[in-house]
């Protein structure tokens, strides 16, 4: 049997793979497994050979080609489109993390001899459905409001809500509780940094450059954090410039072209109201020239976002 996994959702179609994986373990624990990451495949025959080779323990196999579409030799997807009428009968699981051509040779041949799942990202009410079917799924309760929290803490990227979720439900289940409740979100669960620094441009939108300034003493704990924090404020200067350029279309059409969850567009598009595009064009220089400036020596990375925040 011939499957094929993919669209933008990589947390649902992995979850599906290790379910297609663990069920032919189950049926056969001796299975020879051969995984190939298919973007880096040279030839063809890197994949025949896999699907040719027998252990000593078992005739039977699986083959799990990786991101095969992100491929750049059109060549090969034509070869592998032409061989796949003579593996139906074999164990293959094609699985890809983005979206792909469905006008490509490969994927029609794949829409004829594979049993195809796309996975595309949850909207915002899926989101919130899946997030309190995972508290449920343990016999916990939980407020709308508080899986809101939930969210604009973690962000809506399904593998890191999973696993602040996990901890915060064996931190109820430690206590004996069955109901959640501000406190134990504050106590378990962690401000992703890309949601602090959102945080943090969130606060300078509203003016509040003291606030912002606590933000950024709580993620500067190092100065080797500085490269990734500096990298972040500028992508959420980016998003917001194009949020601003784009802001007499709905928030949906934006998340459609600047590639981003509806629901992060929602917040973004809330922020770029209160500020100018001169304003975010001028701190985006700014940023560019303070990365220059610490590179060459020439003034410290601690004290340079400081006068960044005070001077926003």
């Amino acid at each position: 049997m011939i499957y094929f996994l993919y669209g933008e959702n990589s947390y649902l179609s992995l979850k599906k793979l290790h379910e297609l994986r663990d069920a032919s373990l189950g049926a056969n624990p001796m299975i020879n497994i051969s995984n190939i990451e298919g973007d880096e495949v040279v030839s063809i025959n890197d994949i025949l050979a896999s699907s040719q080779m027998s252990s000593f323990f078992s005739d039977e196999q699986l083959i799990i080609i990786k991101r095969f579409f992100k491929n750049k030799s059109k060549k090969l997807q034509e070869c592998l489109a032409l061989e796949l009428k003579n593996h139906t009968n074999d164990n293959i699981i094609f699985w890809d993390d983005s979206s792909v051509d469905k006008r490509s040779r490969l994927f029609k041949e794949l829409k004829r001899v594979a049993k195809i799942y796309e996975y595309k990202e949850l909207n915002i009410f899926k989101l919130k459905e899946w997030l309190l079917n995972l508290f449920t799924k343990e016999n916990i309760e939980i407020s709308q409001n508080l899986i809101d929290k939930c969210i604009n803490m973690i962000g809506t990227n399904q593998f890191l809500l999973s696993q602040e979720v996990n901890k915060l439900i064996l931190f109820l289940q430690s206590k004996n509780k069955k109901v959640v409740d501000i406190n134990d979100i504050k106590e378990v669960i962690i401000l992703s940094k890309e949601e602090s620094i959102w945080e943090l441009m969130d606060n300078l939108s509203f003016g509040n450059n003291k606030k912002a300034l606590l933000i950024l003493e709580r993620l500067l704990t190092a100065q080797s954090d500085f490269p990734l924090i500096l990298s972040l404020i500028l992508r959420q200067l980016r998003i917001l410039y194009l949020v601003k350029i784009h802001q007499e279309r709905s928030s949906l059409e934006i998340a459609k072209v600047i590639n981003l969850h509806p629901f992060i567009v929602t917040k973004y598009c809330k922020a770029a109201k209160r500020l100018s595009i001169i304003k975010i064009k001028r701190a985006f220089e700014k940023l560019l020239n303070l990365d220059f400036q610490i590179k060459q020596g020439i003034i410290e990375a601690k004290l340079g976002l400081d006068l960044f925040i005070l001077s926003f």
